[in-house]
């Protein structure tokens, strides 16, 4: 598939349901989630696709996570949850949070195999694409899955996809640890640098980067079947 204009589609995606904030929403008035059904046995998440408050400070959202997540349900049929308000917590961090009971109840009603957890990284950082697997424990019985995301990623261009650069082994409030211990299901998280999850200079790298991630998908939803 020719995705050499998709960085145009991310654009509006991410104008119309990503909006940038700092007011926030009662949860329990609105609903702060963009949440899309697809046919894969596959939920991508993206936690941070807006501002968050982690540790009583409001953070910048990674931006454009939550476009990509929109665009890989149109495109591959893998489930979407993103966050759309800023309502008041971090998904990634915090024990009890209600982003993590909806992909309970998603992973329940879907019979969701896997979770990819979309998330940003600063260009400083020395990789493209990092994979996070807390040293393989969320990948449970799925231990070739980052090599699959390594290969279509090369195959795009993206030569610095490395796995669990940090060598994190906790996994305290982690959406991927919660879905792997919680729902016991394969997790994996990518961190992105904005070069590539920001479609500035013609999109290149973006489109490169989301053929990759679209492939990847192809090929772990026909392994999941």
């Amino acid at each position: 598939m020719d995705f050499s204009r998709i960085h145009e589609e991310a654009f509006s995606v991410e104008g119309v349901h990503f909006k940038k904030t700092k007011k926030r929403t009662n949860p329990k008035k609105a609903d702060p989630f963009l949440q899309l059904e697809g046919d894969l046995p596959i939920l991508v998440a993206a936690p941070h696709s807006v501002r968050y408050i982690s540790g009583k400070e409001l953070k910048r959202s990674d931006i454009f996570t939550g476009a990509i997540a929109y665009l890989l349900n149109s495109y591959t049929g893998c489930h979407t949850l993103a966050v759309k308000k800023l309502y008041g917590g971090d998904p990634d961090s915090d024990e009890d949070d209600i982003f993590k009971n909806r992909v309970r109840e998603l992973v329940g009603q879907n019979g969701i195999k896997l979770l990819l957890d979309l998330q940003g990284a600063s260009d400083e950082k020395p990789f493209d694409v990092n994979m996070v697997t807390f040293g393989s424990r969320t990948l449970l019985d799925m231990n070739e899955l980052p090599s699959i995301f390594k290969r279509h990623l090369k195959e795009h261009g993206i030569a610095r996809a490395v796995r669990d650069h940090e060598n994190l082994t906790e996994m305290p409030g982690s959406i991927i640890g919660f879905a792997s211990t919680n729902l016991g299901i394969t997790a994996l998280r990518l961190e992105i640098t904005r070069r590539y999850r920001a479609p500035n200079g013609g999109g290149t790298e973006f489109n490169a980067l989301f053929a990759g991630l679209a492939g990847a998908l192809d090929e772990a939803g026909e392994l999941l079947k």
